[in-house]
């Protein structure tokens, strides 16, 4: 058996007042010869500050501000370990989560990434399994990756914990279609990983879809079906609010990048990566009438009989652009409500 040590990658910038939430959960998750790398995106709060009762724990790296792809990748060139994990500045790693992966990990040499389910928390409303919303197109994790397996069949558990199912697989095509994995809880090969070791830099958002599509292509992931992260909303800037058509053209350019552009990807695949891509030019679409410009919107459907507009946009596309903007915007809206009240109160 393997025993891997691991080095964690926080990447934070202008988050003082949540960093050290974070940092407190990787310390308390790691062995000896493991590491902490704060990597400081030139933040200008308080982050220096906060950060100094812990500078003789961690390594501390200030860098000037080029984004989260950036700051992560000099996380990267800085490791010095076989595993690298990722935690977000403003989330958090329940108690076991490091361990439990890097057990299994080190009995699984054939595993190039693990992760699992997390729960989010905003202002204290929780909600749990948060993996089981974004697994659309597919019914289990049996169906994803393969049939399950009880942890404590191949690695012991550390205490506290109740057994649960792990799944291995190929999970590239899933993938692509959405996300199955989240930075929040993973773990990887570093050395095994090689050139997919590496977070896009030249993209406003979506820079760790192309990470985690280049690791899926690369080898087999390992999903552990219980909880070790939380991931907290709050009313600070974040990545993932950007507005739909930053989002659609961001797609785009991954999708053609990590898949579009791999020839022997497309040739086995290369049906349902022209569903994924034709998905999100509907929601290019629907992002230019949200932004008024319908003219554009009416061009970009040209010549594609393959795309069809969801309800009202269909209707929305055909006004002039200051009256269908508004209009869009508030059924964009009105769909993201009703997304979160189901969220919140699933069935």
């Amino acid at each position: 058996m393997q025993n891997l040590r691991a080095s964690v990658i926080i990447a934070t910038y202008n988050r003082a007042h949540v960093v050290c939430r974070a940092i407190s959960s990787a310390l308390a998750a790691i062995r000896p010869g493991d590491e902490v790398i704060v990597i400081d995106d030139g933040s200008v709060d308080q982050t220096e500050q906060v950060i100094a009762p812990y500078r003789d724990r961690i390594r501390y790296l200030v860098v000037e501000h080029r984004g989260a792809g950036a700051a992560r990748n000099r996380g990267i060139r800085e490791a010095r370990n076989e595993l690298i994990a990722f935690l977000d500045s403003d989330d958090e790693w329940l108690p076991g989560q490091l361990e439990l992966q890097r057990r299994l990990m080190e009995v699984h040499p054939d595993i190039l990434f693990s992760f699992s389910n997390f729960m989010s928390d905003t202002h204290g409303k929780q909600i749990h399994r948060m993996l089981d919303s974004w697994r659309r197109g597919v019914t289990s994790w049996d169906q994803a990756l393969g049939p399950g397996l009880r942890f404590s069949s191949s690695a012991r558990l550390p205490a506290g914990f109740s057994d649960f199912n792990f799944h291995v697989g190929d999970l590239s095509c899933w993938e692509m279609a959405d996300w199955y994995f989240s930075t929040l809880t993973l773990v990887v090969r570093r050395k095994e990983a090689g050139d997919a070791l590496h977070f896009a830099e030249d993209l406003p958002i979506y820079e760790d879809w192309v990470f985690c599509g280049l690791l899926a292509k690369k080898g087999f992931a390992a999903y552990l079906d219980c909880e070790t992260a939380v991931n907290y909303g709050h009313h600070g800037t974040r990545l993932t609010n950007a507005d739909i058509l930053t989002q659609a053209l961001s797609a785009l350019q991954v999708l053609h990048r990590v898949w579009g552009a791999d020839s022997a990807f497309m040739s086995k695949h290369g049906e349902l990566y022209r569903r994924t891509v034709a998905k999100w030019q509907l929601r290019k679409i629907e992002g230019l009438i949200v932004k008024g410009n319908t003219r554009q919107a009416r061009a970009e459907m040209s010549g594609r009989e393959n795309l069809s507009l969801r309800w009202p946009f269909m209707l929305l596309v055909n006004l002039p652009g200051g009256i269908a903007g508004p209009l869009a915007n508030t059924v964009r809206r009105a769909r993201q409500l009703v997304s979160k009240i189901k969220q919140r109160f699933p069935r």
